[in-house]
């Protein structure tokens, strides 16, 4: 089985006027940092995911939408609702919850959960400005555990640092809320931003400070790493899995943002076939039960 574990699902409302949905639902900001060459994709119909996975063989799809409004946060995972209420056999609904309203972000990770049904969430606290280790992460994290649903996080690139708004996933490690929360399941998207290479150099970090009360990369047993975007090449994904194993790395396109390499990247690569298995469907299935 293969499922793709990073899915963005957009309205009608939005291929027919960009500016006018991410206005109204507050994310103008994807407009200055979306590359043009996506927006081709961007602005076609939903349905032209569900021939991508017919063409490539992907069985199902962990959606969500995204908005940056309580009201839009409904309304968006109402509309993942009914996609994945006309195809239960193929499409996964995450919940999108209002980070900048801590209250209600929480009555609506309740609401997706218990009466939508959502198999966990997704969170963009970029949007919100939110830092890795922001204190209003850990209500969230909480909520997630009492669930026992996942948690997919955007990971931003670790190449960005010298953008304004960039933000150092490095920053969970030593946060404290892995340690608080160690049930947690935690999915790191775009492969942590690059975080998933670093176990070994924390490992030697902390041999050299003596830091033997804190072991940074011990705590990535606890953390999923998505594979999307494509960036991740065949040998990118090879040394992942020879850094933190194949059992916490799950398989993502990161639609409509890019194309099927992102499946080439694993099914080429030089690996055991039951990693590939695992990474394609077999982990993600295991993460949401099903």
């Amino acid at each position: 089985m293969i499922i793709d574990f990073h899915v963005h699902y957009y309205p009608k409302e939005m291929h027919k006027d960009p500016q006018a949905f991410l206005t109204r639902h507050k994310m103008e900001v994807l407009l200055e940092i979306m590359p043009k060459e996506v927006w081709q994709n961007v602005l076609k119909p939903f349905d032209f995911y569900s021939e991508y996975m017919e063409k490539y063989g992907i069985d199902k799809a962990v959606i969500f939408g995204m908005s940056n409004t309580p009201e839009g946060c409904k309304e968006m995972n109402n509309a993942v609702c009914r996609v994945t209420e006309g195809h239960p056999d193929r499409f996964i609904g995450f919940g999108y919850i209002p980070l900048s309203n801590p209250e209600e972000a929480l009555e609506e990770f309740d609401r997706v959960v218990k009466d939508l049904g959502f198999k966990g969430i997704k969170i963009y606290q970029r949007i919100h400005g939110l830092r890795y280790d922001s204190p209003r992460l850990r209500p969230i994290f909480e909520k997630a555990c009492e669930l026992n649903v996942p948690v997919l996080m955007h990971s931003t690139q670790l190449i960005d640092a010298d953008r304004p708004d960039a933000q150092n996933p490095a920053l969970l490690l030593r946060s404290g809320l892995l340690e608080d929360f160690p049930g947690l399941k935690l999915v790191l998207a775009h492969m942590g931003g690059g975080l998933v290479y670093f176990k070994d150099f924390y490992y030697s970090v902390n041999q050299y400070n003596q830091n033997k009360d804190k072991s940074y990369s011990s705590l990535f047993k606890n953390l999923y790493f998505d594979t999307s975007p494509p960036n991740w090449g065949k040998a990118m994904i090879r040394a992942a899995v020879e850094i933190v194993g194949d059992s916490n790395l799950l398989f993502g396109t990161d639609y409509p943002y890019t194309t099927a390499r992102a499946l080439s990247n694993i099914l080429e690569s030089n690996m055991p076939e039951e990693s590939k298995k695992r990474i394609l469907g077999g982990n993600a299935a295991r993460l949401l039960n099903i």
